[in-house]
């Protein structure tokens, strides 16, 4: 099941538990209205996915992860 996270600080401690795998997956989205950045990480039963449509807060994200247990797969698709 998904759930959307609208907290980064919610979103960083579920990084960190122990039930999340090891993957988590960027997706930067070009769409009509502008970029969007999704960040999408497994963990026991849900799909977390936070959505930025700034790219520097994204990134700053990005940064404040462990980059240590977090395998970190970007992927860049262009919209309609």
């Amino acid at each position: 099941m998904p759930k959307q996270i609208f907290d980064t600080k919610e979103f960083l401690q579920i990084c960190n538990r122990a039930d999340t795998s090891k993957k988590l997956t960027i997706k930067t989205v070009r769409t009509a209205k502008g970029e969007q950045v999704k960040h999408k990480l497994r963990a026991g039963r849900l799909l977390y996915t936070m959505v930025h449509s700034d790219r520097e807060r994204a990134q700053k994200v990005q940064e404040t992860l462990n980059q240590d247990k977090l395998k970190v797969t970007e992927i860049s698709r262009k919209g309609k």
